[in-house]
């Protein structure tokens, strides 16, 4: 890894097992993220775009260490992630913070805000003292009144819970900082506040971004790479600007017109065997049918494809 590496995610595979009826005796083994490797550079953001299902979160959460993968590995600074222990493990859990989906779910409703963002430095062993006044400092970095601390979940708008969520992620001082969905369930003058609030927090703190989400447009303003997720795994990568203008993958592709991913996800093939992709790409040939592309590099950029055979 070189030395500008801040996190590597090697050949990352995460499954879990479905237990179809409750009187299956054997349950289905089904691959949630498949053959993820990227790189992710001190002081940069990657996005990572797809429709719901497609992995985004699964790989979030493994990366973050709530998950364990079942093959590959997650790491930090020239540490394994999931292999770290005791004074270690702590100073990765401080270095990464997460933002969680749907921050009103994320918040115990019954705990006040002042305990739902120093929760994070009591894991650390952060003394009380130092803990609330950690709180009252970064509240005001997001943008909070004091008074907030002493509120529960149910007194803020979404923006001001989206923002708590923030700074809950912000308190622990870290390097890298985890979005899941930073902005899916505000309206749009509010998406546009905590936009431009994380790119300020990014310069003022120096912080890398992984954001997962839907929409290539939030992505694209935030990030300077771009990876597209579907069916567990990243079918394209490469500098946003290139992928916009000249994406590789037919998912890209569609993808990019955003009002059509719904049909999109429901219209993929969802066969063991051959691309997913099929029934959307005018460029379908017989190989396509008979087996997965692999990773193909075409300059800057990655991409499974078999249209990009020839690169191989």
């Amino acid at each position: 890894m070189s030395d500008s590496a801040l996190l590597q995610v090697i050949d990352l595979y995460v499954s879990y097992r479905i237990v179809r009826k409750f009187t299956d005796i054997m349950s289905r083994v089904r691959s949630a993220v498949a053959d993820v490797s990227f790189t992710l550079s001190e002081g940069e953001t990657l996005g990572i775009v797809g429709g719901s299902g497609s992995g985004k979160t699964t790989l979030l959460k493994t990366i973050v260490g709530v998950l364990k993968p079942s093959k590959g590995g997650v790491i930090y600074r020239g540490v394994n992630v999931h292999g770290a222990k005791g004074e270690l493990k702590k100073r990765i859990m401080a270095e990464i913070g997460y933002v969680p989906q749907e921050p009103s779910q994320s918040l115990n409703p019954r705990m006040k805000i002042s305990s739902s963002v120093t929760e994070p430095l009591r894991a650390l062993e952060v003394g009380k003292s130092d803990r609330y006044e950690r709180a009252r400092h970064i509240l005001k970095v997001v943008g909070l009144p004091e008074e907030v601390l002493e509120l529960y979940p149910r007194d803020l708008s979404i923006g001001m819970l989206q923002r708590v969520a923030i700074a809950r992620a912000l308190v622990t001082k870290p390097k890298l900082i985890l979005l899941d969905e930073p902005t899916s369930s505000l309206d749009i003058s509010t998406q546009a506040q905590i936009l431009n609030f994380l790119n300020e927090m990014r310069e003022v703190f120096n912080l890398s971004y992984i954001i997962v989400t839907h929409d290539i447009n939030v992505a694209s303003y935030l990030s300077e790479r771009l990876a597209v997720m579907s069916h567990g795994t990243i079918v394209e990568e490469g500098p946003v600007h290139e992928v916009l203008e000249e994406p590789l993958h037919p998912y890209t592709k569609v993808l990019i017109e955003a009002s059509k991913l719904r049909e999109i996800e429901e219209s993929l093939e969802e066969a063991s065997t051959g691309c997913p992709f099929i029934n959307l790409c005018n460029f379908r040939t017989d190989k396509c049918f008979e087996k997965l592309p692999p990773q193909i590099v075409i300059g800057s950029r990655r991409v499974k494809c078999w249209r990009y055979s020839d690169k191989l």
